[in-house]
């Protein structure tokens, strides 16, 4: 069993539904109250702060998928 808190509700959860939780913004935490394990920031700021995150590995993913298109096109292949 696995405990979680968000705000100031602690829940004790099955072991394969921790993910979810996580996934919701709840914080894993340990038999003395300590937080293992962060859950994703919920908040309107945090949502916007991963999304700008996944826009620059998004952008850095099309980048290196370009120059990887250029080096088969260079070598004589086609994807």
């Amino acid at each position: 069993m696995k405990y979680v808190l968000k705000g100031n509700r602690q829940l004790t959860i099955a072991d394969e539904m921790l993910d979810r939780y996580l996934n919701e913004g709840y914080s894993e935490i340990d038999s003395n109250g300590k937080v293992a394990q962060r859950g994703v920031d919920t908040t309107p700021e945090g949502m916007a702060k991963e999304r700008k995150r996944l826009e620059k590995a998004n952008a850095k993913l099309e980048k290196e998928n370009e120059a990887l298109k250029a080096k088969l096109t260079e070598a004589g292949l086609t994807w």
